[in-house]
């Protein structure tokens, strides 16, 4: 059997998680001190540099992919997220400015993240998820 790339083996992880917002939300998990992902088992195998560059560039796709993705899409996707996992999916939604502070690509420019902001504001505000920011203070 051939040996995946680092690219090959990180999507078949994130192809396990279902929806483009968990698998957003799967990845900000990964990132540490908001620059690398960390990830043991893609770092044991292929070395930090390599699972880095993979997952990056897997984070970077997902982005341009949700940012590309209409609003309605978005919403179903986000709906479905609260069937399964309400607690965390409302957590992530309702958080999202510390998503966009801490795990944001680092590559991605500020237009990109105002779009991003405005889809998670609009997400949270169809799907009537109170702002953990507002909250808390």
């Amino acid at each position: 059997m051939p040996r995946l790339t680092p690219n090959d083996d990180f999507q078949r992880t994130l192809a396990a998680i279902g929806g483009g917002l968990p698998k957003l939300k799967y990845l900000a998990e990964l990132r540490h001190d908001g620059l690398r992902h960390r990830h043991w088992g893609m770092e044991h195998v292929y070395g930090p540099e390599k699972s880095q560059a993979a997952m990056q560039f897997a984070h970077d796709a997902l982005l341009r992919h949700v940012l590309t993705t209409p609003i309605r899409l978005l919403l179903g996707d986000a709906e479905r997220w609260l069937e399964e996992d309400k607690q965390s999916a409302s957590k992530y939604l309702g958080s999202w400015r510390e998503y966009l502070s801490a795990s944001a690509s680092t590559q991605i420019n500020s237009a990109s993240k105002k779009h991003l902001k405005s889809v998670f504001v609009a997400l949270s505000l169809l799907l009537k998820i109170p702002d953990a920011a507002q909250k808390n203070s």
